[in-house]
């Protein structure tokens, strides 16, 4: 377990085998955390807690669209990450991008019938359930053809963002594109990085506001992200990626004040008109070589001026599609309390 304490600022088939995991990260530090940006954070303090889950391994639905199929391949977006780079436009992130270079053979991960879209670098496959896409990929094969498990689809093409391959998977009943992450999607997948909190912040019209001094209604913001589990090839590496899932609640002593919230939920892709509500402005995209930033509401218009007389605890979990997570806790006082 490692416990920092912080400032608050705005700023495939087979089975994968049971990894002996340490209990817990084992270092107890007092930092300084910086965001995203590398910018040293001012304010109050929280304390973070990163620890490892222990889970057993689940077997996947499929394997990789790239060779080696069984093997597990560098990751540099997931699934809603945040996509807000042209213009106003804005949306989330509807697969994950697999980085290989460019004329890369990419394989089918399933079955099923081929679609293309006219002046579009991309091969949709419908199978019985999913439907899978595969995106800035130069086809090699006809529209509506029919494929098998691991038939050459194309090659990797770069578009302008980084040779990779958006790979994507959408739930034939309901529309949904899935997290392929997740326990149970693309695999081999093993994962041992907690997420970090790098700040929190409790906003009143845009300008931040004592956690000790609350008044009136304030939006509460965190700034979260996770790490990729493999390192990626230059000058996408170490760059940050998104928790598939963020919490939080309100306790005074054993007195609990609002019972734990989910926030974000990002096993499967959010509609386009929840990015404003999920993400706050100072929420910015990776570029190449200059990581991103992103910062979550966990609460809109929080009504600050109800809270008890005294201290009490915010307390906010992260957590990755493994079950690693981290845990803030934040003190927070009424104005005059």
């Amino acid at each position: 377990m490692e416990t920092a304490t912080a400032h608050i600022s705005r700023r495939c088939r087979p089975i994968i085998a049971s990894a002996v995991i340490a209990s817990a990260l084992l270092a107890s530090v007092a930092v300084r955390t910086p965001a995203a940006s590398g910018t040293p954070s001012v304010g109050a303090q929280f304390s973070q807690t990163r620890a490892v889950a222990h889970r057993r391994s689940v077997r996947p639905a499929y394997g990789w669209p790239v060779k080696p199929f069984n093997r597990q391949h560098p990751v540099r977006a997931n699934l809603n990450d945040p996509r807000n780079g042209h213009g106003d436009a804005k949306s989330f992130h509807f697969g994950i991008d697999i980085t290989d270079p460019v004329g890369a053979a990419v394989y089918a991960v399933e079955g099923g019938k081929v679609f293309l879209t006219r002046g579009r670098m991309a091969v949709a496959v419908v199978g019985s359930t999913s439907t899978f896409g595969y995106w800035h990929v130069k086809p090699a094969v006809r529209n509506h053809q029919i494929v098998r498990l691991h038939q050459l689809l194309g090659h990797v093409i770069d578009e302008g963002g980084g040779a990779h391959v958006h790979f994507a998977e959408r739930n034939r009943g309901n529309g949904l594109y899935l997290n392929p992450l997740r326990p149970g999607g693309i695999g081999p997948y093993v994962d041992r990085t907690p997420p970090r909190v790098a700040t929190v912040e409790f906003l009143q019209h845009g300008r931040e506001v004592d956690a000790k001094a609350l008044t009136g209604r304030v939006d509460v913001v965190a700034e979260i992200s996770d790490t990729a589990p493999m390192l990626v090839p230059a000058p996408w590496s170490r760059l940050p990626v998104t928790p598939v899932r963020i919490r939080w609640s309100l306790s005074y002593g054993a007195r609990s004040i609002v019972l734990p919230q989910t926030a974000v939920d990002f096993s499967r892709q959010l509609p386009r008109e929840r990015y404003d509500w999920t993400y706050a402005p100072g929420t910015f995209q990776n570029r190449q070589g200059d990581p991103g930033h992103y910062r979550f509401y966990l609460a809109h218009g929080f009504r600050a001026s109800q809270l008890p007389t005294g201290v009490g605890r915010l307390r906010i979990e992260a957590s990755d599609t493994r079950g690693h997570r981290v845990v803030a806790n934040v003190k927070v006082a009424a104005a005059g309390r």
